[in-house]
């Protein structure tokens, strides 16, 4: 592998002799490369505060425009006026809603449609479409007793300094699956297909604007495109890194300039790199 990460970056005259390269050396490269494309998203992701100042002020400015006639006493939800409904729904938008539901004693049923929390009458819950989890019981927490749910749209700071910090827990407790999805699923897919689409648009050029110069297939020089991806990829890390976004644009440049001179360089019968 390091082989052809050297020919990649230093010697792109030799890649043509991986033309006829077992392809899971080529998928495992272009894993290699998707990592390497990964790590400034990794450590943007993995700083990033749970509780920034923004979103406390957008969960404040939520509250604002609702009266929740609830508090909780004894470590337990309690409607502190009648306002003619059996539960309180909150829209934060089309597809996630907060519940308050005083009169819920069990796990609450699942909405597939949408993501909910569902503030019942021990516990919080956590809906995620077919998820269901229970987040925690208010008596986890000696700051929810007495708590007065009604002053969240009174701007009341001591209010919500009681609140934030049970919040932040939460996020905590649920930081590593949130890292897991972005940086696994998210972040992986995305620079995977990024890959795919700059390394498909890169061969298209070569077969169709400059005469491929041996009789190579598609997938092979395709194949042979993938590991010339390593120049694009490691200038992009470091001007992520660095800021430094002009490095990109080198990147591109050095992979298409080392994509013409493989392509000159080819010829029938090479062997294969081991």
């Amino acid at each position: 592998m390091l082989t052809r990460l050297k020919f990649g970056l230093f010697r792109p005259s030799q890649v043509s002799s991986l033309k006829d390269d077992k392809k899971i050396y080529t998928v495992l490269f272009f894993i290699l490369m998707v990592l390497l494309s990964l790590i400034p998203f990794v450590i943007l992701v993995s700083k990033t505060d749970t509780l920034s100042y923004e979103t406390k002020r957008e969960i404040r400015s939520l509250f604002r425009d609702y009266e929740i006639p609830y508090e909780i006493r004894d470590y337990k939800l309690t409607k502190t006026s009648d306002n003619g409904e059996d539960k309180l729904n909150i829209p934060v938008n089309q597809a996630f809603y907060i519940v308050f539901d005083d009169k819920l004693e069990s796990e609450p049923q699942i909405t597939p449609n949408r993501i909910t929390v569902v503030f019942a009458r021990e516990k919080v819950y956590l809906i995620h479409f077919f998820y269901r989890k229970e987040l925690f019981s208010y008596s986890e927490y000696r700051d929810l007793e007495n708590l007065d749910l009604s002053l969240a749209n009174a701007n009341d700071h001591q209010f919500w300094d009681k609140v934030f910090p049970i919040v932040r827990d939460q996020l905590d407790k649920t930081r590593h699956y949130s890292l897991l999805m972005q940086i696994g699923v998210y972040g992986f897919l995305f620079y995977a297909i990024e890959l795919l689409i700059f390394s498909l648009i890169v061969t298209l050029f070569l077969r169709t604007l400059i005469q491929v110069k041996a009789n190579v297939k598609f997938s092979q020089l395709w194949r042979l495109i993938i590991y010339l991806l390593a120049p694009y990829v490691i200038f992009r890390l470091f001007a992520d890194l660095y800021g430094l976004s002009i490095l990109s644009y080198v990147g591109i440049i050095t992979t298409i300039i080392y994509a013409i001179k493989m392509n000159n360089s080819l010829t029938i019968g090479k062997g294969v790199i081991k």
